[in-house]
């Protein structure tokens, strides 16, 4: 019986064996897995990727057999081997230069070198040669120098005016512009007697008493309401001159009539005269007279009052030209009387609204110094060149 079971047992065995052998192929064998990446080249590009593992081998086909029961599946096939490693990229390109780098901090002063050695003493020059005696002559429109036997140098003489140079000698500079030596205001005059007043262009005669040149009339320039001619007549100031206070004629301001500006003037002090000549100090006084008293001692003012003008019996010989008339003054009233009188050069030491004067009394033989005018007075100006 059991025999029985074990033969069965082994033809069951065999039929499901040739069941099996006939049943369909079996199924494939899983792939193998893909190789390992090959490695990266050095910072060049990307090694490929190694290929994948060939597949594996088909299980041998089995026989036919008679249809049984769906097999159950296959043994997986064996893994694949890894992939050879994928050959090393190439190098990368070098990277770009980096940008430069920023301006470094100011380096420390350095320090101070020590001073140089003394050069040596240079050799002693030759002497000169020993200069020429020289003399120099002054002409009108040139200088002349002469030196030894050499001829002469002619030198003529130049000024500026307004940046340009022009011949003294010939022009004259006044406020800038440049006028013809002997014109003024478009009248003709002699140098050698006259002088222009540029400020408005009036001619007055000159005349040279010992070491000074002085007007040889009195002044004649206007001075809005600061001046003034005799009885209110211009015709008078063409022949007397104009009259002015003590202020007008030092040329300040007209307080200084009622106090003491003696700070403000200098010596010589121009005043209201005419460019290049001032108000006689008292040395030029003393010069003036002088210069009279060689002529007639006895009788000063005579020598230097005009030949005419000062009445019968009382004229003068006008011997030096200086050609004094009777102007008068004006002091709230305008008195002629015989005289004349001019501004000196300072005022009073013991009183403030007291100015100096010099004056020719009508018979008097003097030309006296009288420090007793009140400034607010008008008399004449007799001006002094520089």
């Amino acid at each position: 019986m059991n025999r029985a079971k074990y033969i069965l047992a082994a033809a069951i065995s065999i039929a499901f064996a040739f069941i099996l052998s006939c049943s369909s192929d079996g199924y494939d064998g899983i792939d193998g897995t893909n190789g390992i990446n090959g490695v990266d080249g050095a910072d060049g590009d990307n090694g490929k990727d190694g290929k994948d593992g060939e597949n594996g081998a088909d299980g041998d086909k089995g026989d036919k057999g008679d249809k049984g029961d769906k097999g159950e599946d296959g043994a997986d096939g064996d893994k694949g081997e890894d992939g050879a490693d994928g050959a090393d990229g190439k190098d990368g390109k070098d990277g770009e230069d980096g940008a430069n780098g920023g301006k470094g901090d100011k380096g420390d002063k350095g320090d101070k070198g020590d001073k140089g050695d003394s050069g040596d003493k240079g050799a002693d020059g030759k002497d000169g040669a020993d200069g020429k005696s020289c003399n120099v002559k002054d002409f009108v429109t040139h200088v002349e120098i002469k030196c030894g036997n050499e001829p002469p140098i002619i030198m003529p003489k130049i000024g500026w005016c307004n940046n340009a140079l022009y011949n003294p000698a010939a022009s004259y500079c006044f406020n800038d512009i440049l006028y013809n030596i002997n014109e003024c205001g478009g009248n003709t005059y002699d140098l050698s007697t006259q002088f222009c007043d540029r400020r408005d262009n009036k001619i007055y005669k000159k005349v040279t008493i010992g070491t000074l040149t002085w007007m040889a009339e009195n002044l004649n320039y206007d001075v809005v309401g600061a001046s003034k001619c005799y009885d209110d007549n211009s015709n008078k100031c063409d022949v007397y001159g104009m009259l002015y206070d003590w202020a007008t004629a030092m040329n300040l301001s007209q307080d200084c009539n009622e106090k003491d500006c003696s700070d403000s003037i200098g010596d010589p002090h121009q005043g209201i005269c005419p460019e290049g000549w001032h108000i006689p100090n008292q040395g030029d006084w003393e010069d003036l007279i002088s210069s009279a008293s060689n002529i007639n001692a006895s009788n000063v003012t005579s020598v230097l009052k005009a030949n005419s003008g000062w009445g019968e019996g009382n004229n003068g010989t006008d011997d030096l030209g200086f050609s004094a008339l009777p102007a008068g003054h004006y002091a709230g009233s305008f008195d002629l009387d015989n005289d004349s009188f001019w501004w000196s050069l300072g005022d009073s030491e013991d009183n403030e609204t007291i100015g100096v004067d010099r004056r020719i009394w009508g018979h008097s033989g003097e030309l006296k110094e009288s420090p007793d005018r009140p400034k607010t007075q008008m008399i004449s100006v007799r001006c002094v060149k520089d």
